[in-house]
């Protein structure tokens, strides 16, 4: 079974580098009468150059979300320590998406994953990169239920002979 996990821009499992280059933003919209409010982050990139980092151990697939504007400039992504995408940003004519798959990657396999997103912008008039959140899709992991009595289980301490160990059904181990 898969099993997702989201990460949201305020959470601590995120790194932003430099810290002060990136701000927390609340919008509001109305969407058939209900109000939806959200946060983001956002970075200008003619203030510099910022990233977020992202570390998890899992498997399967992951996807940025973030705003798809006409402020946003171009941005890249590394996955594992190579480059995973380099986006052009938006471009004229494309429709705006307020919550839009900035980047997905799928078939990754079981194992420490870091993920990095960057503002590349040098273009003064799209040099926004506003981000949200992080999904992270992974198998269900295997559990193994281990009894009181199977061998991987070693109780201590064994040199005194003494029984000092009690399981719940009164047993003395």
């Amino acid at each position: 079974m898969l099993v997702n996990t989201t990460v949201s821009n305020v959470s601590p499992a995120l790194t932003y580098v430099p810290g002060a280059l990136w701000k927390e933003n609340t919008t509001s919209e109305d969407v058939d009468g209900q109000a939806k409010v959200y946060t983001y982050h956002h970075t200008n990139a003619s203030e510099g150059e910022g990233r977020v980092h992202f570390t998890w151990f899992g498997s399967g697939s992951v996807w940025i979300f973030g705003g798809y504007r006409p402020v946003l400039g171009q941005y890249s992504v590394r996955l594992d320590g190579r480059d995973a995408l380099k986006s052009p940003g938006y471009k004229t004519n494309d429709t705006v998406v307020d919550d839009a798959v900035l980047f997905t990657q799928s078939g990754l396999a079981p194992d420490v994953h870091r993920l990095e997103l960057i503002n590349t912008s040098k273009d003064q008039l799209r040099p926004i990169l506003g981000f949200h959140r992080i999904v992270v899709q992974n198998d269900t992991p295997n559990t193994t239920d281990i009894d009181t009595k199977d061998s991987r289980c070693q109780w201590g301490p064994t040199r005194t002979g003494a029984k000092v160990w009690m399981n719940n059904g009164g047993i003395s181990l």
